[in-house]
């Protein structure tokens, strides 16, 4: 079940990114491109009891599940010209998508160092749409809120974000900019992706640097 008030908070907080980065966007390009959306309708509650049914005893965390009673998943994207290609992105899995991955239990316990407890820790693909790595849902197995993953191309996982709704929030700070999540790993971000958040979001940047400086970005697990 969604919590009272998540199902108002995931839309006021959809429909407030998508004003600021359609205003974002027109500002930045001078009217020159758009956001692009690809809405879909809600998904209907019956679904999302399969969904739950069927990956028991996993249950969509209270944000994640409202998002999807407001849209199957998220697909935003932007570019600097009309007919440029796309610089930012902003995905989420629609729910058909967001398929179990087939690792042992004691494969994802290892690289997050969560504690093997019943059918977890179970890693769950939150972002197909992500380039050069992969995003999960992690699910402890405890019944506690489920936290978000990043896979970088050394397979080394790394936290982003302690639930969906703030992995969202991230993503639309860092509006959807390629590899932005590498951000958050030992890596860092490559030129290209800094110089874009220096260009679009200096101020994320600059947040980006100052914890990569204090030493508060996640190490390997």
């Amino acid at each position: 079940r969604v919590p009272p008030g998540a199902g108002r908070n995931v839309r006021m907080e959809l429909e407030a990114a998508r004003a600021a980065l359609t205003a974002f966007v027109g500002e930045v390009t001078q009217g020159s491109a758009a956001l692009h959306r690809r809405d879909t309708p809600g998904v209907d509650p019956s679904a999302l009891r399969r969904w739950e049914e069927a990956h028991a005893p996993h249950r969509l965390p209270g944000d994640l599940r409202a998002l999807y009673e407001e849209s199957n998943g998220l697909d935003w994207s932007w570019a600097a010209t009309r007919t440029g290609a796309p610089v930012g992105r902003l995905t989420v899995n629609s729910l058909d998508k967001l398929r179990k991955e087939d690792m042992d239990p004691a494969q994802v316990s290892q690289a997050t160092g969560y504690p093997q407890h019943g059918d977890g820790p179970a890693a769950f693909s939150l972002d197909d749409a992500v380039e050069d790595g992969r995003a999960f849902l992690v699910f402890t197995g405890d019944g506690s809120e489920p936290s978000v993953w990043f896979q970088d191309l050394s397979l080394n996982w790394y936290l982003v974000a302690p639930s969906f709704m703030d992995y969202l929030r991230l993503m639309v700070m860092h509006l959807g900019i390629v590899h932005w999540q590498y951000a958050f790993t030992a890596v860092g971000l490559d030129p290209v992706s800094s110089a874009l958040l220096a260009t679009y979001a200096p101020g994320r940047l600059d947040v980006d640097t100052q914890l990569r400086e204090a030493g508060e970005i996640p190490q390997l697990a």
